[in-house]
Formats: C-alpha cells, sequence, structure tokens
C-alpha cells in the first residue's frame, strides 16, 4: 500500500505554485491531490481513506471536505498549463439584442470544467448514490456556470456617467436561451464508462478521464494485467461455473451479455435485451444480472421494475438514456406476464432516443448505449419482442435451488469484486483476440436488426469456443403465441377447405361445429365480435409463411374477403 504523505508530497503547494496561482486549501489543490491519488490506481473509496490519513498529520492545516465533494473531485481529471497564468474572465454587457449577449455567454462556456454536450443537452458528470452519471444542467445549474465563466454587467448610467456599469445577476432569459441552443463549445460526451472499453479500431480505451475521439469518459485508471485466450475463457467459465444453464447456447447467450458493455462503444447499432429465466425461483437469475454490472463498473446493477403502461416505459427509458446507464436491469417480471411495450421494442431497435424531459417542455435526444436485462420465470413475449430478445435459460434439478450450498465460491458477488482487474481482462482478451484475428467469419446465420451487436460480440463468443448465443433462441420461437395460433388456424383451415377454394370468415364461424381443429383455432379468439377479431387476424397473418403454405385472400364478395391456404 502506497503511504499517503508520499502522496501528498507529490502535490506541494510550492510546486503547484509554478503552475497557476493558487491557496494553500484551494479547490484546485484538492483536483490534484484527487488525481494523484486515480493515477497510482487506487478506488476512490481507498483515495479518501489516505486523505482522511493526512489531515491527522501535524503539519497538515488543510481544511476536510465531505466523503460525496471528495468523490466529485475525483472523477474531474486535473488540467494544469504549465507555466501559464489563467485566462481572466470576460465581462458581458447585458443589453440588446439577446443573441449578441447569448454569443457571447455561450462562447464563455469554452474550457468550463465538467462540462460536455450530451445529446441535444449541456450536461456534467454527477456523483449520486448509485456513482458517476451524466447529469443534464437545469437552469439553475446553468445560470451558476456562466457566473462563474464571466462577469455580467448592465448599465447604470449616471449624468457624470453616462456609460456607467454594474455587475448584475444574469436574467433567467438569457439562461434559457444559452440552454437552447443545441450547440456548444465544450466537448460532446459520448458515454461515461467505468471500465477500459474496445473502440471501433480493436484499440482498448484505458486511459482516465475525457477521450476526445471517442467521446467517453473513462472514470478512474486501469493497469491491466495481460491474459491469453484461453486464460480469459477459464476465468469465465470458473465465475458461472455453478449456474444451472439449460444449455450451451444458453450459457453463451449470458457470456455474450458480460462482453456487451464492454463492446458497446466499438460498434454502430441495437443491442437485443438478455432475457434471464428459470424454471424455479431462487436459481441466481438476478445474481447473473448482477454479475454484468459489477464487472463493468464495480456497482450493483441498476434495476428497475416492469412499468405498467408505456407511458411508464418511456420515461424510465428517457431517464436510462438522460443518465446514460450502461448496465439496466428489468428485474422479477411476473410470472406468466406478458413483456411488451412500443416503446422498449423502439429503443431495442432504435440508435437514438428522443422524448420530453420529464417537468420541461424541452425534448432530449441521445444516444442509446444501454445493455438490457430482463429477469423472470414463465415471461410471456409478443412477436415484436421476441425478435429483440436473446434468451438465457436457468434448469434447476434440485427442489430448494436458494439453499444450494455447494458453491466454488460462497460469495460470488464479493468474488466478482476482489477479481474484478482479472474479469475486465478476460472480457477484452475475448473481444480483442477476435479483433487482432482479422474478425473472422464464424459462418453463423443473419441476427436480424442486431447484426452489427452479432458481427463482433457474438463472433467473438464463438471464436472463443463457446457455443452459438442464437441457437438459444429456438426455445422463444416455440413459445411465440401468434406463431402457434397461426398454426392452429391454418390447420383449422386446411380442414375445413382442403381444396383451397377459400372461406368467407362468416363461413369459417359457421363450420367450426363441423371440423374439430377449426373450432380449436377459433377457440383462440375472443367470442365476443369474434368475426371482426378473426378478420382483422387474417389481414395480419396475410402472406405470412407457414409450413411451407400462406393465407392468400384468394377473391372479395360482397366486399368481403375469401380467404385460402395456398402454397408458397
Amino acid at each position: 500500500m502506497i503511504d499517503h504523505f508520499e502522496l501528498m508530497e507529490d502535490v506541494e503547494t510550492d510546486i503547484l505554485a509554478e503552475c497557476f496561482r493558487i491557496e494553500k486549501n484551494s479547490r484546485d489543490y484538492m483536483r490534484l491531490l484527487c488525481e494523484v491519488l486515480a493515477r497510482h490506481g487506487l478506488t476512490r473509496e481507498e483515495a479518501y481513506a489516505h486523505y482522511s490519513a493526512a489531515l491527522t498529520a501535524d503539519d497538515c492545516n488543510a481544511e476536510p471536505i465531505d466523503t460525496q465533494q471528495f468523490y466529485w473531485l475525483y472523477y474531474q481529471p486535473a488540467e494544469i498549463d504549465v507555466g501559464k497564468e489563467p485566462l481572466p474572465k470576460p465581462t458581458i454587457l447585458i443589453r440588446p439584442p439577446e443573441c449578441d449577449v447569448v454569443d457571447k455567454a455561450t462562447r464563455s462556456l469554452r474550457g468550463a470544467a465538467n462540462t460536455y454536450q450530451h445529446g441535444n443537452a449541456l450536461s456534467r458528470i454527477a456523483i449520486g448514490e448509485q456513482g458517476p452519471h451524466i447529469q443534464i444542467l437545469s437552469d439553475a445549474a446553468l445560470c451558476e456556470l456562466l457566473s462563474k465563466q464571466a462577469t455580467y454587467t448592465a448599465p447604470k448610467p449616471t449624468k457624470k456617467d453616462p456609460f456607467r456599469t454594474v455587475e448584475s445577476f444574469i436574467p433567467d432569459k438569457i439562461v434559457r436561451m444559452v440552454a437552447a441552443r443545441y450547440r456548444w463549445k465544450v466537448p460532446r460526451l459520448q458515454a461515461l464508462v467505468e471500465s477500459p472499453v474496445l473502440l471501433p479500431g480493436g484499440e482498448i480505451l484505458d486511459q482516465k478521464g475525457f477521450d476526445a475521439s471517442s467521446g467517453l469518459f473513462l472514470t478512474r485508471q486501469y493497469d491491466l494485467e495481460p491474459m491469453t485466450l484461453e486464460g480469459a475463457k477459464e476465468a469465465i467459465d470458473y465465475l458461472i461455473a455453478d449456474f444451472p444453464f439449460a444449455s450451451e447456447n444458453d450459457k453463451a447467450g449470458y457470456v455474450a451479455a458480460l462482453l456487451t458493455p464492454f463492446a458497446r462503444h466499438a460498434f454502430q447499432g441495437p443491442t437485443p435485451i438478455f432475457l434471464i429465466q428459470a424454471n424455479m425461483a431462487g436459481s441466481g437469475k438476478t445474481l447473473l444480472a448482477n454479475l454484468v454490472s459489477l464487472t463493468f463498473s464495480g456497482r450493483d446493477v441498476l434495476t428497475k421494475a416492469a412499468p405498467d403502461s408505456d407511458a411508464e416505459w418511456r420515461k424510465t427509458i428517457t431517464a436510462i438514456v438522460a443518465e446514460g446507464s450502461q448496465v439496466v436491469l428489468i428485474d422479477n417480471v411476473a410470472s406468466g406476464e406478458t413483456l411488451q411495450s412500443a416503446s422498449l421494442d423502439a429503443a431495442l431497435t432504435g440508435t437514438t432516443w428522443q422524448d420530453r424531459i420529464l417537468g420541461k417542455s424541452e425534448m432530449i435526444q441521445a444516444p442509446i448505449l444501454w445493455t438490457p436485462i430482463a429477469t423472470g420465470n414463465n415471461i410471456q413475449l409478443t412477436s415484436e419482442m421476441l425478435r429483440r430478445t436473446q434468451p438465457v435459460r436457468l434448469l434447476s434439478t434440485v427442489e430448494r435451488p436458494q439453499e444450494r450450498n455447494d458453491f466454488n465460491e460462497g460469495d460470488l458477488r464479493q468474488f466478482a469484486l476482489d477479481n474484478r482487474e482479472q474479469l475486465i481482462s478476460a472480457v477484452l482478451t475475448i473481444l480483442q483476440s477476435y479483433c487482432k484475428a482479422g474478425r473472422p467469419d464464424q459462418g453463423l446465420p443473419a441476427y436480424g436488426s442486431f447484426q452489427n451487436w452479432s458481427d463482433l460480440v457474438r463472433n467473438a463468443v464463438v471464436y472463443a469456443g463457446w457455443a452459438d448465443p442464437y441457437l438459444a433462441r429456438e426455445c422463444l420461437q416455440e413459445s411465440d403465441p401468434e406463431a402457434a395460433q397461426l398454426k392452429l388456424l391454418a390447420a383449422g383451415w386446411n380442414e375445413a377447405d382442403p381444396e383451397s377454394v377459400g372461406l368467407k370468415v362468416s363461413k369459417a364461424i359457421e363450420l367450426a361445429t363441423q371440423f374439430p381443429l377449426l373450432k380449436d383455432a377459433l377457440e383462440t379468439v375472443p367470442y365476443e365480435g369474434r368475426a371482426l377479431r378473426l378478420g382483422k387476424l387474417m389481414n395480419r397473418f396475410q402472406e405470412r409463411p407457414i409450413d411451407g403454405r400462406k393465407f392468400v385472400a384468394v377473391a372479395t364478395s360482397g366486399g368481403v374477403k375469401v380467404w385460402a391456404l395456398k402454397p408458397i
């Protein structure tokens, strides 16, 4: 362990004075101290422990700061320009036209500490209970920032001095107009990451601070030990050895989930939602989801309950995107419930999210860069959600899986935290090994809307020696309620109309009492308004392939379609 007095010597005041003007207890001094502590590889908790110990030294007269303030400073890189005096604050005169004032106010933001453009909003990096996150600047926060970056004056002439000005508060209208600019001379922040990540060219971002080329901000410095591909696979296999995956394909699906946040900034396009299901409660669904976040961020996963309505889904997704959350868990979807939402469908296949900020009239537009995970037992999925889901099934063979005590590691969560850097190195080794090999084609079937994710993450999983995650989706196709209904309807229609002459919906309902298969099929359609409902269903199923055939409207009689099964 590094001695805290040695760390304090790295930031002696007389050395700092050569860089810029500074007082003994100034905030800049603390920022540089935090930077030194972080560059020594200490976590924020270890850094604060050293700082607290240093305060007890006899020759230290620094005033203490609280934990949250220290953590905020820890994440801010010290920006020191040796030999240069700090630039003086500009003076901005508040007078018509407003556009000139707003221009000058906007220019004053250049070089402002901890100020970024995230999507279409001015933002900063904030520290909360869930760790660092992106925070949109409120009007009050922006007003404070503007007042730090410039001195504002307003005309107050007198008889003796008709050009006299006095210092002034910034008008609220000016603050709102600056916020509404949608473009500022500040760095564009794509995402906040708490672990080294793979970049599009196959290189690793591992330097703390803001990386202008990628738009990523890495919250701490890492010094990872190199690993072989075989050693990396062994490390991950050991981590998940005690989970009862239903198949090797399901296990591969989970490995893909573990790799995804580390690869998320190396490809363009969306990522599927990872649905972890089990046949028994207590099989380890939530723990598996948590391991993804623990490995990536060193913190427990951000957990959300499944919203009850699409409007609530939209609000939830907007908050996630605005804060730049990387790994998100929709935990314990009720057994037998259907996971469905038009907003969730859109977020899973989109790359940019736009919605109104809660409590404001402004719209936020920001990139969707999450790794979404959901857990539950016997969850039902709509046809739209089936296409967006990568399943991970657990199949416990014990009656009370929560009472198992035969694990390799008694406390897997703590094991992941204690060995986090090794796990990070393992994940990045797998991804980078695949890239360094030239990203060889693994001969896998296409993955629909998630092909770019598949080309990197899924291929890397197979390249490292695991099975194909896509094959776990076969179980989803079997549980597709629409596909099952179409198959029943096709069997019943063929029974009642074997020559494929065609039937009206009303005729099919009439014949249902004579043909058992047709009767079974129509019982999947509610009795009330059945003719209208069945007509809409046939329109939706039109031209959709089923066992080498498809429903076709062969004629129209009295404005009503006549339906028949025809070969494709």
